[in-house]
Order: structure tokens, then C-alpha cells, then sequence
């Protein structure tokens, strides 16, 4: 029996310009509440969907924003910083409805620049000023920093918004010099500008985890890998026995994987980075619910996945 599949617009209008991903239960009028627009304009600017009545899962639909999120904009280094440091921001929709930037990032401590203790992300807006929030360090040496800044809901990201990373003093408020800096005018770039060997891949959510979604930079030799993983929800959803996520990137001829460890950053956002060895001829990612003790092969259900067969591995 013939089973249409998912349909994906060829590009999207002026003012539409966000993409989402139908999941099991969406109608166009309850995504029209969503995203605070009137059904007959959601339906007009999705000309693809024939009957706007049916939604297939999978479905991608144009829904109001002002740049083609979800995306993801290099932060590029600003003055003198150590070697390796750089930086992410991956422009999406909220949790709780509304659009937010994630900024994921490697630094030295904020100390290296002076008398300061923590990192701040702050996004700004012409004409309206800065929405930022504090970053926070993993476990590893060095750590990646993570945060997610909120946006109010009246509030549109735009290709003029401007993503800076600072230090900053926790005690005097004072900040520090601008490490990194990213403009949203590049959201949607056909070869976005990454470093020289880095791959940048886009995570979606899988079956009922289709509101889940995140982010990968990868180089392939030596191997080094960031996972970003947003919107997650408890590992325990899937069982009592999952308490954690794992990213695996995996070499589908060989079955060879790459393991990365993920550290919840803060309430939905998980973070993971590993390095070591070669992945040259790694063609997926995937991330999983996993049980604590360490497993060589994923276990539990795939919330994320991702293809670097559009990588070219330098």
C-alpha cells in the first residue's frame, strides 16, 4: 500500500522563515496557537500541505520567524585568547514557546582576562538592547560552556541580532572584554563558516521525541567532538533503568562507534565532548537513553540523529 511521506517545502516566505517538524498530534490549528499566528495565514504560507485538515509526522512546515531557524552561527574569537577557543550559537524555537539561543563554547577560565569568575551570553537587539544569561562549565579539562538565553515572546530573532560571550564578575557586575561574537545574518548560510576541518551538523528529534533537537561540530582527524543535545526530556521517560544520554557517531559499514559522554548543563540541556583517534568514513550521529554503567553499543532509544554524509572529512 502506498504510504505518502513527509513533505518539506522547497523554501519559505518572507516572515515565515522558521522551520518546524510535524509530530504525532499536531493540527495546524493548535500550531497556530503555538506560534501566536492566524491559522488562515499559517496555512497560506505552506502552500506544500494540500489539506491543511491532515499533517503526516515528519511534515515540515514554515511557521512566523524573521531567519530560518532552527540554525547555527559560528562565534568567532575577538583579540588575544588561548588556542582552541570558539564557540557556537544555535538560534531555535523555546520550550515554553517563544524562540531562544543556545550558546555552547570553549574557554579558559574567565580568570585568564582579569579579575572575573563566570562567563555571560548575551544577544543583542537594535533598538531593543541585551537578553543574556551565564554560562556554565562541564566536567571536562578543559570544560565546554553552555547556557540557553530565552527570549521574551514578543521578541523575534533577526539577521542583525549580534551574540557576544564575556567574563565577568559575579561580586561587581563589571564585564569583561568580548571573547566571542557571532552575527544571526548568517542563519541559513548553504556552507555556514565553521573552522577549518570542523563539520557542523544539525541533531532533529526522532518518533516522540520530535520536539527534541540539538546540535554537532565534528572533526574527523584527530577526532574531536561537541554534542549538543536540547529540549531532552528525562532519560526515566523511557524506562527506570535510563539515567542518562549518550552520543555515538558510527561508521554504518564497519559498526565502529564513537562514544560521547553527556552531562546535563542545565534543566533540558545536555552537553558532551570526547577527542582521540580518527573519524574518517563516520557517516552518523545518534544520541540515546543509556543506563549509568558504560556500554561499548547503544542500549536504549535514539532521541537525536543526524548525518555527516554531507561532511567532507579533512
Amino acid at each position: 500500500m502506498y504510504r505518502q511521506g513527509p513533505r518539506v517545502p522547497i523554501s519559505c516566505p518572507p516572515g515565515f522563515k522558521g522551520r518546524y517538524t510535524v509530530s504525532p498530534g499536531d493540527t495546524m490549528f493548535m500550531l497556530s496557537q503555538m506560534f501566536r499566528t492566524r491559522l488562515e495565514a499559517l496555512a497560506a504560507n505552506n502552500p506544500h500541505i494540500t489539506n491543511p485538515n491532515v499533517l503526516i509526522p515528519g511534515d515540515v512546515l514554515c511557521v512566523p520567524g524573521l531567519i530560518p531557524i532552527p540554525c547555527c552561527v559560528t562565534l568567532n574569537k575577538q583579540g588575544r585568547v588561548p588556542f582552541g577557543t570558539g564557540g557556537v550559537a544555535f538560534a531555535n524555537f523555546g520550550p515554553r514557546g517563544g524562540q531562544v539561543v543556545n550558546v555552547l563554547a570553549t574557554l579558559p577560565p574567565p580568570s585568564f582576562f582579569g579579575n572575573y569568575d563566570l562567563y555571560i551570553a548575551t544577544a543583542f537587539f537594535r533598538d531593543i538592547g541585551g537578553f543574556g544569561n551565564q554560562l556554565f562549565p562541564t566536567r571536562e579539562d578543559p570544560p565546554t560552556w553552555a547556557t540557553r538565553i530565552e527570549l521574551p515572546t514578543v521578541v523575534s530573532l533577526a539577521p542583525d541580532v549580534r551574540v557576544v560571550v564575556q567574563p565577568s564578575n559575579s561580586v561587581s557586575g563589571v564585564s569583561g572584554p568580548v571573547i566571542l561574537q557571532g552575527n544571526l545574518g548568517t542563519c541559513g548560510a548553504t556552507n555556514p563558516p565553521l573552522p577549518e576541518g570542523i563539520c557542523g551538523v544539525l541533531l532533529t528529534g526522532t518518533g516522540g521525541t520530535a520536539a527534541s533537537t540539538g546540535f554537532a561540530n565534528v572533526r574527523f582527524e584527530p577526532a574531536q567532538a561537541t554534542i549538543v543535545g536540547i529540549n531532552l526530556p528525562e532519560p526515566t521517560t523511557f524506562g527506570s533503568q535510563f539515567t542518562r544520554y549518550r552520543a555515538w557517531i558510527i561508521d554504518a559499514q564497519t559498526q565502529n562507534r564513537f562514544r560521547v559522554e553527556m552531562q546535563r548543563i542545565q534543566s533540558n540541556l545536555w552537553v558532551g565532548q570526547a577527542a582521540g583517534g580518527s573519524l574518517r568514513n563516520f557517516d552518523e550521529i545518534i544520541v540515546t537513553a543509556e543506563p549509568v554503567p558504560g556500554t561499548s553499543s547503544p542500549t536504549g532509544p535514539t532521541v537525536l540523529r543526524g548525518s555527516l554524509v554531507s561532511c567532507t572529512a579533512v
